[in-house]
C-alpha cells in the first residue's frame, strides 16, 4: 500500500475501484488541507464512511477504511474525515518517507541526553495557583512556573482536573483508540507473497476481522535487525484490539500469528523472539466532537499549564507529536514573558543624592 505503483498493479482493488481511488486523490489534492488545522477543513463534521460513500465500496472495505483501522484504529463510521484525508495529502507516497535508521526513539534519546531527566516519578495530580504550578507525586510535590502535560488526552483530563472550560471540553473530546502489536523476531527475513520489497500489507476486515496489518520491518530499514535476521510485525484491527488487549502475551501472539500464516506460510516456525506491544491510548481517534471544539481549544491564551501530543492537532503520527512541542515551546515562552516581574529601574545619580 502506499505507492503509486499500486494503481497500475492494482493493489487489490478492481479496475472501476482504482479508477475512483484516483478521483478522490484529485478530489483531496483541491481541497487545500491544512494537517495542523483539520478543523478547518472544507470536509466540515463528516464522518471517513460519509467521504467515501459516493465512491466504489472497495475504496473503503478494502483500501482506506482498513487503511484506518489499521493504523489508527479507527472506525470510518465515527471518526472525522478532515484529519484522515489530511494526512493522506500530506505524507504522500510511502515511497518518500522516512525513518530513523535506530528506531523511532531516536530524537527522543538524543534529547534526554543532553538534559537532566529524571524517571520514576509519577505524576498524580497537576494545579495551577498564583505561584505557579504544582505537580503532585508519591515522591513529592514539585514547583514550576510552568508545565507540559505530554500525556494523551484522556490522561490530561485526569491529571488537570482545574483545566479551563474550554480546555476540558477539548480534553474529553478527544477520544482515544486502544492499538495492540506483536513483533516477531525471525531467523531469516520473510514477506507476504507479492509485496515486493515493501514493507506494509493491509488485511481487511472481510478478510480477516482480527489481523489488520502485517509490516515487514527489515524492509523499512535493514538496521532493525542484525544481518540475516527478520523482523515481523503483526497489528491487531480494532476488534481485535477490544478481543486481545488484556488477554496474555502467549495468547495474543499465537492467536494472530496463526491468522498470518495464511499470507507467511512457515511463520510460526521462524519465530525466535516475541514482543507484545500494549496501547490502551493508542491514536487520538478523531471525531466530529473533536473537530468542533478544537477551534477555540487552538485559539484559547497561554496559560501555566499547556500541552503536548499528537492529539494537539488530532494528526496520529509523529509529525503531528513534534509539531505540537513547537507549538507548547511557543506558548509557555509567551505565558512567561508575560508572567515575568517587570524590572524596577535603578535610582537615578540625582535621586541617590
Amino acid at each position: 500500500v502506499g505507492r503509486p505503483l499500486g494503481l497500475l498493479t492494482g493493489a487489490g482493488l478492481s479496475p472501476r475501484a482504482r479508477a475512483d481511488l484516483l478521483r478522490l486523490q484529485i478530489q483531496l489534492a483541491r481541497l487545500g488541507l491544512d494537517p495542523e488545522h483539520p478543523e478547518r477543513s472544507p470536509l466540515g463534521a463528516r464522518t471517513l464512511a460519509e467521504l467515501l460513500r459516493p465512491y466504489h465500496p472497495e475504496l473503503r472495505y478494502r483500501l482506506l477504511g482498513a487503511l484506518a483501522a489499521g493504523f489508527f484504529g479507527w472506525d470510518p463510521e465515527h471518526t472525522a474525515a478532515a484529519p484522515f484525508a489530511a494526512h493522506l495529502v500530506s505524507a504522500g507516497s510511502s515511497a518518500r518517507w522516512r525513518t530513523y535508521r535506530d528506531g523511532m526513539d531516536t530524537l527522543a534519546r538524543v534529547l534526554a541526553d543532553r538534559l537532566d531527566v529524571v524517571t520514576g516519578h509519577p505524576v498524580t495530580g497537576v494545579s495551577a495557583g498564583p505561584d505557579g504550578v504544582r505537580l503532585e507525586s508519591p515522591a513529592g510535590t514539585v514547583t514550576a512556573r510552568a508545565a507540559v502535560l505530554a500525556v494523551p488526552a484522556p490522561v490530561a483530563a485526569v491529571l488537570h482536573p482545574g483545566a479551563s472550560a474550554v480546555e476540558r471540553a477539548y480534553l474529553e473530546a478527544c477520544e482515544y483508540a486502544p492499538m495492540l502489536r506483536v513483533s516477531l523476531v525471525l531467523d531469516r527475513p520473510m514477506e507476504p507473497a507479492g509485496a515486493r520489497g515493501g514493507f506494509a500489507t493491509l488485511v481487511p476486515a472481510l478478510e480477516d476481522p482480527l489481523l489488520n496489518v502485517v509490516t515487514a520491518d527489515h524492509n523499512k530499514h535493514s538496521g532493525r535487525v542484525p544481518p540475516g535476521r527478520g523482523l515481523v510485525s503483526l497489528v491487531a484491527s480494532p476488534r481485535g484490539a477490544a478481543e486481545l488487549l488484556d488477554a496474555s502475551d502467549a495468547v495474543v501472539a499465537e492467536r494472530l500469528t496463526a491468522r498470518a500464516e495464511l499470507l507467511l506460510p512457515g511463520l510460526s516456525r521462524r519465530v525466535e523472539a516475541v514482543r507484545v506491544h500494549r496501547f490502551r491510548h493508542g491514536l487520538p481517534a478523531a471525531g466530529p466532537r473533536a473537530l468542533r471544539e478544537r477551534s477555540a481549544f487552538a485559539v484559547r491564551p497561554p496559560a501555566a499549564v499547556d500541552y503536548a501530543g499528537d492529539w494537539i492537532s488530532l494528526r496520529p503520527c509523529s509529525e503531528g507529536a513534534v509539531s505540537s512541542a513547537a507549538t507548547a515551546v511557543a506558548r509557555v515562552l509567551a505565558f512567561l514573558a508575560s508572567t515575568a516581574p517587570t524590572p524596577v529601574p535603578a535610582p537615578s545619580e540625582d535621586r541617590r543624592r
